[in-house]
């Protein structure tokens, strides 16, 4: 059963999202996409995330897909916030209650995610972080020139100078490219917003308590993978587990060989769901 439709969020905005759930499924599985894209792109992965038996609901993130909102743009500084907790409490329209809710988010989308989770784990259960933009590249310039914007011109938008090169696959970067609902677009109040995630998420390393799998590239011209590595050593194995896929480029999940990352996920879903 597959169901694609839009929900209209209390603020007004439509969201487009896909309901896909499985047979005897073990867990329920919200995704939230990266910067530039939308769910539509990860239509190949579904079947790899049913085999490990969970439901999954994804949503197009503002300003994203078929979403409502400027591409790039964001009305107000906390909306991708404001409408990843109204995901949540939403999918309790779908999800069975029974299973635990587990949250993925890959490259901008694992940044909020992440902030997120600083601030509250209520109504998770558990989280997967793929490639989070919890450090972007372009160091210190970067980062005084998108705050410094977002003060003076919140909603300019310009073509952000992201690689392309996603994966090693030829075919991912043009699909990439060709994608009529993909854009290089970001206003300076998401890049001011996608900062402060990094910013809060490491600000909140010590005191992390939900089970997380970080999952990352070690060869990334999107974001820093040494984002990813400086909040691993903050917090205990215990509670996160990383991996770094060193020659790997952003999207692991569409690389060459993803079969290490999805036994790398498979065997986590287990450790924390037990394989029945």
């Amino acid at each position: 059963m597959k169901k694609a439709e839009f929900w209209q969020h209390p603020d007004g905005h439509n969201i487009h999202y896909n309901w896909l759930p499985t047979s005897s499924a073990r867990a329920n599985l919200i995704l939230v996409h990266g910067i530039g894209e939308h769910i539509g792109r990860y239509c190949n992965d579904i079947p790899h995330f049913h085999d490990l038996r969970l439901n999954v609901l994804s949503y197009d993130q503002y300003g994203h897909g078929q979403t409502s909102g400027t591409r790039g743009g964001l009305d107000c500084d906390n909306r991708l916030d404001k409408d990843l907790e109204w995901i949540i409490n939403k999918s309790n329209d779908l999800f069975p209650s029974e299973l635990p809710k587990i949250i993925f988010g890959h490259s901008m989308g694992g940044a909020v995610v992440a902030n997120r989770l600083a601030h509250s784990t209520q109504g998770l259960n558990a989280a997967i972080l793929s490639s989070p933009a919890l450090k972007p590249h372009g160091g210190k310039l970067s980062r005084w020139l998108a705050f410094g914007m977002a003060k003076l011109a919140p909603d300019l938008i310009v073509k952000h100078k992201l690689s392309m090169k996603v994966s090693h696959l030829p075919s991912v970067n043009q699909q990439l490219k060709n994608d009529p609902l993909c854009h290089k677009k970001i206003s300076a109040r998401l890049g001011k917003f996608i900062f402060t995630c990094g910013d809060n998420a490491k600000a909140a390393s010590a005191d992390w308590s939900i089970p997380t799998l970080l999952l990352y590239a070690g060869s990334d011209y999107l974001v820093d993978p040494k984002g990813s590595q400086y909040f691993a050593q903050q917090i205990s194995p215990k509670i996160l587990q990383a991996k770094c896929f060193q020659n790997y480029y952003h999207e692991i999940f569409h690389e060459q060989n993803t079969k290490p990352v999805y036994e790398a996920l498979s065997d986590w879903l287990d450790s924390i769901l037990g394989k029945n």
